[in-house]
């Protein structure tokens, strides 16, 4: 029934670039599971230093986002941009093979996100050029249900080669290097440049930034973010709650397979009636946190598929609703700046809930991650899409 309601509402380019996410995701959530334990376990690493990884990682690449959308921006070129993305973190992942300690681990979880950092304004921007207004939700939604597709995949190839063939998990970041190779092909020869708006003007990084109603939704998602729990934590939370380091890619599977499936269909809904779409998300993910926080390992199932509808709800309608607000000739610059804002929040969330996290619990933490969700689902509920 879905398939036949978007039928001939995506051009080549989304399908191209669906795939490519599909590609990309399968190299890099084969070994996402793994990254937890390979900075504490395996490097000797903390749960705080862990958190801090992620949140500086994400630092950086909130940089790469804000300044890829400006040169999108005047510039006009996105599938060069995003290609360079791309091929970054493609030759970042097998490195993880070769770390010996936690800060060269550091190092390379953050050149690994500087390529996703580089390529993910100009790419929205492309999608969007590459999609009717009126579909815009649907393109995003059917983007992150490939990309989800390809996260489920990636830990079900990881389980299978370390539960069946008995690989130890460090030579997966090497066996990862494969699809990520296939995603540069597939973008290289199927995806079609398309020239996004310039300005006649050339304004400076910060004379990019839209006014109106989208500083609102910038505050909104600021701290949204702050209160959005890291994907590394809820595996850590996993592992403390008795689950084998063999079984985690299972649960890794089970949060995207909800966002492979409802992605599109969200995405869909989200064009006829956005507000209902975004403020249903956050709201399970609310729950989400609160199981977290007090279920035990029995429900961790049932709490990694509610998070996985969480995320279906919320990322590609979060994206969708930055072309709702600006202007055709602003989306590349404006896509950096949504991006750059999420990515300053999760510095701090993964800081600061990894540090709440080790001093008093992951109960506390959790609970206050989900106090500022609240005041940013306010704030959201306020902006006219």
């Amino acid at each position: 029934m879905m398939l036949k309601s978007i039928k001939g509402k995506l051009s080549k380019n989304v399908i191209v670039l669906g795939v490519v996410s599909f590609l990309n995701d399968l190299s890099s959530d084969m070994i996402v599971p793994f990254l937890p334990v390979l900075f504490t376990s395996g490097l000797g690493g903390t749960t705080a230093f862990l958190g801090m990884v992620e949140g500086v990682a994400r630092a950086g690449e909130s940089f790469l986002q804000l300044f890829s959308g400006y040169l999108s921006q005047v510039s006009g070129k996105r599938k060069s941009l995003t290609f360079a993305g791309y091929f970054f973190s493609s030759v970042s992942k097998p490195l993880f093979f070769f770390a010996g300690s936690p800060i060269v681990a550091f190092l390379i979880r953050i050149s690994d996100r500087a390529g996703k950092g580089f390529r993910t304004s100009p790419r929205d921007a492309l999608l969007s050029d590459s999609t009717a207004k009126e579909t815009i939700g649907l393109a995003f939604g059917f983007n992150r249900a490939l990309d989800s597709a390809g996260a489920v995949l990636g830990p079900l190839i990881g389980f299978v080669l370390i539960s069946t063939v008995g690989l130890n998990y460090t030579w997966l970041f090497l066996v990862a290097a494969i699809p990520s190779f296939f995603s540069l092909l597939v973008l290289a020869t199927g995806v079609k440049e398309i020239p996004g708006a310039v300005l006649a003007e050339r304004p400076k990084i910060f004379g990019t930034l839209p006014k109106g109603s989208f500083l609102l939704f910038l505050a909104a998602v600021f701290l949204l973010y702050l209160g959005r729990m890291p994907d590394l934590l809820a595996i850590l939370r996993a592992q403390e709650l008795g689950t084998s380091t063999a079984t985690l890619p299972l649960f890794w599977v089970l949060f995207n397979l909800t966002g492979s499936f409802f992605a599109a269909p969200f995405g869909h809904a989200f064009d006829r009636v956005p507000k209902k779409v975004l403020a249903g998300g956050w709201l399970v993910y609310l729950v989400s946190l609160l199981g977290f926080a007090f279920l035990s390992r029995e429900f961790l199932p049932f709490l990694f598929l509610f998070f996985g509808l969480f995320d279906a709800a919320t990322d590609g309608p979060m994206r969708a609703a930055v072309v709702r607000i600006v202007p055709a000739d602003q989306r590349a610059s404006a896509f950096g700046w949504y991006h750059a804002v999420r990515s300053v929040a999760f510095l701090l969330a993964g800081s600061l809930i990894g540090w709440g996290w080790q001093n008093f619990g992951a109960v506390p933490a959790l609970l206050a991650a989900g106090g500022i969700t609240v005041l940013g689902l306010f704030l959201l509920l306020r902006v006219r899409l």
